[in-house]
């Protein structure tokens, strides 16, 4: 089910108004940053060195941010249209339409707080019309099993709409890792790999209600993201996945 027009009406009024998408001062986000920055900076290297210069990136709600250097071609989907100001290929959409021709996209990336604006299966089926075969989506999802959600029903749901935190009190969707998985697969992604994020922190601010110091906490997300439990308790997950080969 697509998102509600007024919804998306208020997530484009918040974005085009709000100065910094990341603010330094926000310990959580901050840290959900460098997450998607390190993993950015090994898959811009990846590609950077294989392309020849006809390989296209998608980066769905850019929010003006760029990972790759200008030698490559990028298509830069926001809906706010205030964050496009300077990009060089532009286009005002939702993720769940994409005026894109199918197979366009080499590498398509929706990191940041984008995904959880969105039905996820509208999104992924805007992805796997976009991206070529073989290519690589990189996908950032905030979960419905972090332990924030604890004793709710939205806690390990499908999905839920929750009321949380982002620039003050902020309402969208939450997946479980297990239904971003299956949707991933039915949509046509393979998981290459996934990083798991805000695991101890996500308890801290169940207890806390305190971002900035829950975000402290964080930082034993080095040792614990490969541990079992991670993708049962964290908070997001940053998934890269390849396109499999259709018919």
């Amino acid at each position: 089910m697509r998102t509600q027009p007024s919804y998306l009406q208020r997530i484009r009024k918040k974005y085009n108004e709000i100065g910094e998408v990341w603010d330094r001062s926000d310990r959580w986000h901050a840290w959900s940053k460098r997450q998607i920055d390190e993993e950015m900076f090994t898959i811009s290297r990846q590609f950077s060195a294989l392309n020849d210069g006809s390989r296209l990136v998608v980066d769905v709600g850019s929010g003006g941010y760029s990972y790759f250097d200008s030698r490559c071609g990028r298509v830069e989907v926001d809906i706010a249209e205030a964050r496009l100001r300077q990009s060089t290929w532009p286009v005002c959409a939702s993720a769940e339409s994409l005026p894109l021709l199918p197979g366009v996209s080499d590498l398509t990336i929706c990191v940041g707080p984008v995904i959880n604006y969105c039905s996820l299966e509208e999104a992924l089926n805007e992805f796997s019309l976009v991206t070529k075969n073989h290519g690589v989506l990189v996908l950032h999802v905030e979960l419905s099993n972090s332990w924030e959600f604890l004793g709710s029903k939205a806690y390990r749901a499908d999905a839920a709409f929750v009321t949380t935190f982002y620039k003050g009190a902020e309402q969208y969707w939450v997946y479980s890792n297990q239904f971003v998985q299956r949707m991933l697969a039915a949509y046509g992604f393979k998981i290459e790999r996934t990083r798991y994020f805000h695991i101890l922190s996500s308890l801290a601010y169940r207890v806390s209600r305190s971002p900035n110091f829950s975000a402290y906490f964080a930082i034993a997300d080095v040792l614990f993201r490969n541990f079992w439990l991670a993708p049962q308790v964290a908070d997001s997950a940053i998934f890269v996945c390849r396109r499999v080969a259709t018919e």
